[in-house]
């Protein structure tokens, strides 16, 4: 009896599973077709567009690629150039600080022969004097100014006071008594104070 059973239900089980083998067989037969036939419409209809846009996305992607090279180029060229206008400038500024520092020290020396001619020799002292008006002009051109007038106040922005002289004339209290060495400008700036004694008041 228990085997008899048995046989009955996998006999059933297998009846199950061919009717469910012939629904499916059944859905496909009719399904397949029509499925077939939408995939073929959306190949036919879809992938040309589909197509179309993949070759323009590649395509900006390539104009992208090249808009980036390019700059990169314009960017190293222009980096090129910073580097070589920096050089330049470089060069330009030592050629120009050889020229200028040798003409401070003739300015200074020129200055030191004139105020010892002054006390030993007034004719030559005015020689001297007369040729420095004559080279004036172009040491302003060249915008090279001598720092050396005595008897005005100190400004300190030009003046080194190496030392302190005492008088009694108030009018003469923080004024230039005497220069001991001439400073220079350059083009507005200071390179050298001039060394200088000062007054001081006192009652």
């Amino acid at each position: 009896m228990f085997f008899k059973r048995k046989r009955d239900e996998e006999r059933e089980v297998l009846a199950k599973l061919d009717a469910i083998s012939r629904a499916v067989e059944g859905v496909c037969d009719r399904e397949l077709p029509a499925l077939k036939k939408t995939v073929d419409e959306l190949s036919t209809q879809e992938m040309p567009a589909l197509s179309k846009t993949v070759e323009e996305l590649r395509t900006q992607a390539g104009r992208h690629d090249m808009a980036i090279e390019d700059l990169l180029d314009e960017w190293a060229d222009k980096d090129a150039a910073r580097r070589e206008a920096k050089m330049t400038l470089q060069r330009y500024k030592e050629r120009e600080e050889g020229l200028v520092e040798p003409l401070e020290l003739y300015q200074e020396q020129f200055w030191s022969i004139k105020k010892f001619l002054a006390s030993k020799d007034e004719a030559l002292a005015v020689q001297m004097a007369a040729f420095e008006e004559r080279v004036k002009p172009g040491r302003q051109l060249c915008q090279i100014s001598c720092i050396e007038e005595a008897a005005q106040a100190v400004d300190f922005r030009i003046h080194e006071v190496v030392e302190v002289l005492e008088t009694r004339e108030r009018e003469l209290d923080g004024k230039i008594a005497e220069v001991y060495s001439p400073g220079s400008l350059y083009e507005g700036a200071v390179r050298k104070k001039a060394r200088v004694a000062a007054w001081k008041y006192i009652q």
